[in-house]
């Protein structure tokens, strides 16, 4: 069940044996989508810094470790098949159209983290929705600029250039096909994209 405002979130529990280990988001959003209870030791990627796991390797059966409860968004591109994503979803400008620094830029966060940056300062792992965070097209390279800067701190939010929104779907269209970037890797390019929040997907461990 999601988590609800002012409800405490995650246990201390024995690490159970046979556990998969994913280092990063895109190894986990794979093992968590096959559904029915899946569950994964996470020991790095952007969920894992969200939720506080610190540096150190993977603990053993046994262990006492913490758990969680995630959400994991199912994303289409152009209506093919749902694809899984565990922390985020960014679509942008080719590289050859200025990439980030030129045009519209959609981030769709689960997690808080992307990278050293923090993206989506009220973004949580599993209240059922996912934070949408959106920079205007004709938002100026200066002052992408000062909000890349300010982007570690959160410091980028408020901004009347950058909108943000909570949705439980998100659909995203494009004039021209944009890069889109699942959990860190690239996933090709779309005009229209497709989110949806997977409620309660599976469990992590850290």
């Amino acid at each position: 069940m999601s988590i609800k405002r002012g409800e405490s979130w995650g246990r201390l529990v024995e690490l159970p044996h046979g556990v998969p280990v994913a280092t990063d988001d895109s190894n986990a959003a794979h093992i968590l989508s096959a559904g029915d209870g899946a569950a994964v030791m996470l020991t790095g990627g952007d969920l894992a810094r969200t939720v506080g796991r610190g540096a150190g390797g993977a603990p053993q059966p046994g262990d006492q470790v913490r758990a969680f409860d995630v959400d994991l968004m199912r994303a289409r591109l152009d209506g093919g098949p749902p694809r899984p994503a565990l922390a985020h979803l960014v679509a942008r400008s080719p590289w050859t159209r200025g990439g980030p620094w030129r045009g519209r830029v959609v981030a769709v966060m689960n997690a808080e983290f992307m990278g050293r940056y923090n993206v989506a300062p009220r973004g949580h792992p599993n209240d059922g929705r996912v934070e949408m965070v959106e920079l205007a097209p004709g938002m100026s390279w200066r002052a992408r600029w000062s909000a890349w800067r300010r982007l570690p701190t959160g410091g980028h939010l408020p901004h009347p250039q950058i909108d943000t929104r909570t949705a439980r779907a998100v659909t995203i269209d494009f004039e021209r096909e944009a890069t889109v970037i699942i959990d860190g890797e690239r996933a090709g390019r779309a005009r229209h994209i497709a989110v949806e929040v997977d409620r309660d997907a599976g469990l992590i461990y850290i």
